[in-house]
């Protein structure tokens, strides 16, 4: 008799955890359609580091590592990369869609961003060193 109950409950354990892993999966589906969505070609190690919707948004390295800026569109968008590169600690980077600009320490990069309210989105992965 107790070895029927402990199959069952063995079962129903199972169970739950396979409800609770499609409910996760589903869940993180659901949640790509928002903004903090990472855009294709940002590592997994990256972090959403500033955001700018029509205004200038700029991020300091806290240490040397890659930047990644994702744009353009709206939040819920596709986003792509529209720069990379490497960053020094110390150094900011600055999205301006006014000025239609991305600089890194004061020097413009050899980029054009769109105007407006275009949403773009910094990410940082610092370096392994």
């Amino acid at each position: 008799m107790a070895r029927g109950y402990i199959q069952n409950m063995h079962e129903r354990w199972i169970s739950t955890r396979a409800v609770r892993l499609l409910a996760a999966l589903l869940a993180g589906a659901l949640a790509g359609c928002g903004a903090g969505v990472r855009p294709y070609g940002v590592p997994l190690m990256a972090s959403l580091v500033g955001e700018a919707a029509g205004k200038s948004a700029s991020f300091t390295a806290p240490h040397d590592g890659s930047v990644w800026v994702a744009g353009p569109g709206h939040p819920g968008q596709e986003r792509y990369i529209v720069y990379s590169g490497w960053i020094r600690a110390g150094q900011a980077i600055v999205v301006d869609p006014v000025s239609r600009s991305i600089s890194v320490n004061g020097e413009q990069e050899k980029v054009t961003i769109d105007a407006g309210n275009s949403y773009y989105q910094i990410w940082f992965e610092p370096s392994s060193d």
